[in-house]
């Protein structure tokens, strides 16, 4: 497993700027964030907000590479929400397959 850390600074195209991501669990609840860390799975999301998430939630979740392209689809399964300084952190691991997880591992790979 290939760990990609997510720098956050952004400009068009480039393939090392912040991945938004938007996490609903099963109530409907939405948390957002950024990536820190992504790999072919897990990731690690700083949130914007308070968690309203808890570990074991299975979760949607949408990741924006790139403002210019369409988000991209994945589920994942909750394992950890962390207090990191004013930020809570998610651990996430993804629960998906087929095409949609082979789109989210050739775009980490792209940011290797």
């Amino acid at each position: 497993m290939q760990v990609v850390p997510v720098t956050s600074h952004s400009s068009g195209t480039d393939q090392s700027g912040p991945v938004l991501t938007w996490l609903e669990n099963g109530s409907g609840a939405i948390a957002r964030g950024m990536a820190v860390e992504l790999s072919s799975d897990r990731a690690r999301i700083t949130l914007t907000e308070a968690a309203t998430l808890a570990p074991g939630d299975e979760v949607a979740v949408r990741l924006s590479f790139d403002r210019d392209t369409d988000t991209v689809a994945a589920t994942g399964r909750v394992l950890a929400i962390r207090a990191n300084g004013e930020a809570p952190v998610c651990e996430l691991e993804w629960t998906h397959s087929g095409p949609d997880r082979e789109q989210l591992e050739a775009l980490i790979a792209a940011r290797a």
